[in-house]
C-alpha cells in the first residue's frame, strides 16, 4: 500500500454521490494524507435554481477553507466559471485555482505530491502543482455526457492525457476508447466494499417492510442513461413483482412512479443502503446502451455481487464477461423473462458464487494495484 505521500485528489464533490475515487481515497488516507478538490463541474449551468446556486458557490462560496473530514482529509471548494469551452475563461479558472491550490499546499505543508485528477477539466491546474507523479483515472468518456460541450472536453482531455504519467480506466471498453492517446493505460475496474454489503442480513427499513415479495430492486442515480421505460414496461408485464428504486431522480420518470408496484424512494445514505438492498431478490442494471454507456463499469455490480442476489442487466461489456452469474437482456420482454428466470433457478450454490467474485474484488486489492503502479512510476521519476 503506498504510503507517506501527500495526495491531492482533484475530483467530484466529496458530501456528494459517492463514487470509486471516494473508495479509493478513504483507503488511501490510511497512510497518506489526501486534500480533496471538489468538482469545478463539467456542464455549463442552466437557467434553474439550482444550478445557478451551484455556479454561484463555485465562484463566491465563503465556505471554502480546508476542514477535517473523516480521517486525514482535507476538502477544498474551488472558485471557478463552469463553462469551459472559452479560453478566456479556461485562463481565469487556471489562475484562480493554481493561486488557491498552492496556498492549501503551503498551508497543509505539503510534500512528496501525488496528484490524482479523475475529470478532463483538472488538465487546467493539475500540473501546477508540484506533483512527483501525476495521474489521470478515467471513469467515463466525459465528452459523451449530456450537456457537455464535447469540444472542449475532449481538448481537456487530451492536455491531461499529455501531461499525465499514469492513466488508470475503470473498464476494457474504456481503456480501448482512451488508447488513441499513445499512454499505455492500466485497467482498474471498481472494486467493493465487501463487508459493507456483506455483513448480517439488517431488518427492513420501515419504508420496505411492508412491501411484497418478491422484489425486483435498483439502487443509484435515476438519470438519464437508466432505461426507466423499459422498466416501466417490465413492471406492467410482471404485476406480481414488486419494482424498487432507491435514488435521486435526474430524469422523467417516465410514467414508472405511477405503476402500483412501484415503488420509489429517494437516495439514502451509504450507511443505511445495505438494509434496502438485501430486500431485493433480483437486482438490476437497467441501462440505455449507447456509446457512453458501453464505456460504463457498473460500481454496484460488485456490490449487487457480494449480497448474493440474481442480478439482470442490459448488454454492457464490462458486465458481460460475469455471465452466468448475471443474465443478460436486450428488450423490455427479455428483461421480463431474465427475471422470472433468475426468481426460479436461485439456489445458494449460484449466491455463492456470485458472493466470492465480489469477495475477489475488493476496494483493497484494487488500491494495492494502484499502488503497485504509482510506486513504479515513482521509482522511474526518481532515476
Amino acid at each position: 500500500m503506498l504510503q507517506g505521500h501527500d495526495i491531492i485528489c482533484l475530483a467530484t464533490d466529496w458530501a456528494g454521490h459517492i463514487d470509486s475515487s471516494h473508495h479509493i481515497m478513504r483507503r488511501f488516507m490510511r497512510s497518506n494524507r489526501v486534500l480533496w478538490v471538489n468538482s469545478a463541474g463539467l456542464r455549463p449551468p442552466r437557467l434553474s435554481c439550482r444550478d445557478l446556486r451551484r455556479a454561484w458557490n463555485k465562484v463566491f462560496s465563503q465556505h471554502n477553507t480546508p476542514h477535517a473530514s473523516q480521517g486525514p482529509v482535507a476538502v477544498y471548494s474551488p472558485r471557478v466559471l463552469p463553462f469551459f469551452g472559452s479560453k478566456a475563461v479556461n485562463a481565469f479558472n487556471r489562475k484562480m485555482l493554481t493561486r488557491d491550490l498552492r496556498k492549501r499546499i503551503r498551508a497543509l505543508r505539503f510534500r512528496n505530491i501525488i496528484v490524482w485528477a479523475c475529470m478532463p477539466p483538472a488538465s487546467l491546474v493539475a500540473d501546477r502543482l508540484d506533483a512527483e507523479v501525476l495521474i489521470y483515472y478515467v471513469m467515463d468518456d466525459y465528452s459523451l455526457l449530456p450537456s457537455v460541450n464535447t469540444k472542449a472536453m475532449l481538448a481537456l482531455e487530451r492536455r491531461l492525457f499529455e501531461m499525465s504519467d499514469v492513466v488508470f480506466a475503470t473498464a476494457e471498453h474504456l481503456r480501448q476508447a482512451k488508447s488513441g492517446y499513445g499512454k499505455p493505460i492500466t485497467l482498474l475496474p471498481h472494486g467493493v466494499e465487501f463487508g459493507h454489503f456483506r455483513g448480517p442480513p439488517p431488518a427492513p427499513p420501515k419504508p420496505l417492510a411492508s412491501t411484497p415479495k418478491p422484489i425486483v430492486g435498483f439502487f443509484g442515480l435515476l438519470a438519464p442513461w437508466t432505461d426507466l421505460e423499459m422498466m416501466a414496461a417490465v413492471a406492467k408485464a410482471n404485476p406480481e413483482l414488486s419494482f424498487v428504486f432507491v435514488g435521486d431522480v435526474q430524469t422523467s420518470l417516465r410514467g414508472l412512479d405511477t405503476l402500483p408496484n412501484v415503488h420509489v424512494f429517494p437516495k439514502v445514505s451509504y450507511q443505511v443502503l445495505p438494509s434496502y438492498a438485501r430486500q431485493f431478490d433480483v437486482s438490476v442494471l437497467p441501462f440505455v446502451v449507447d456509446e457512453m454507456t458501453l464505456n460504463v463499469n457498473p460500481l454496484k455490480l460488485m456490490e449487487y455481487f457480494a449480497m448474493g442476489a440474481p442480478v439482470v442487466s442490459t448488454r454492457l461489456p464490462a458486465v458481460e464477461k460475469y455471465q452466468p452469474h448475471v443474465r443478460i437482456a436486450d428488450t423490455a420482454e427479455e428483461f421480463s423473462d431474465a427475471i422470472r428466470e433468475a426468481l426460479a433457478a436461485d439456489s445458494e450454490e449460484a449466491r455463492a458464487g456470485r458472493v466470492e467474485i465480489a469477495r475477489a474484488n475488493s476496494w483493497e486489492s484494487r488500491v494495492e494495484l494502484a499502488s503497485s503502479v504509482i510506486e513504479e512510476a515513482l521509482r522511474q521519476k526518481r532515476g
